[in-house]
């Protein structure tokens, strides 16, 4: 936060609102994510959820259980920075050469449509000359 931000952000603080339990947590939240160190995560994460579920907060405290939940899979995305974003990508092209290759006669024929979006191969009618 920037210094104009701090001084509004203590008031909100320092009052009972609901509102300002929520925006605390949230830019509490913030801080753990901006310091990407799985060891910073490990010693914050568990404190952050404390603090959401005894906040009184019904949809915070859901959140919390939530990160709870997938907070191994977080620590692993932090340490090695792999995702299976690749593997999701291969599966939807999968699955749209499964839509296309309805009426395949055979297995062979099938594992050729699947090799075509990746063998690089240009199968669209050209002229000869």
């Amino acid at each position: 936060m920037t210094a104009a931000q701090r001084q509004p952000f203590r008031l909100l603080t320092a009052s009972a609102l609901d509102v300002a339990r929520a925006w605390t947590l949230k830019e509490r939240s913030r801080q753990c994510w901006g310091d990407v160190s799985p060891r910073a995560a490990t010693t914050f994460v568990p404190r952050w959820c404390w603090h959401a579920t005894h906040s009184r907060l019904q949809p915070m405290a859901k959140v919390a259980g939530l990160i709870r939940t997938h907070f191994v899979n977080s620590l692993t995305d932090l340490t090695h920075h792999l995702t299976n974003a690749g593997q999701e990508a291969v599966n939807a092209t999968l699955q749209g050469v499964k839509r296309t290759a309805r009426g395949v006669r055979n297995v062979a024929h099938f594992q050729t449509a699947i090799y075509c979006p990746w063998g690089g191969l240009d199968l669209s009618p050209h002229e000869s000359w």
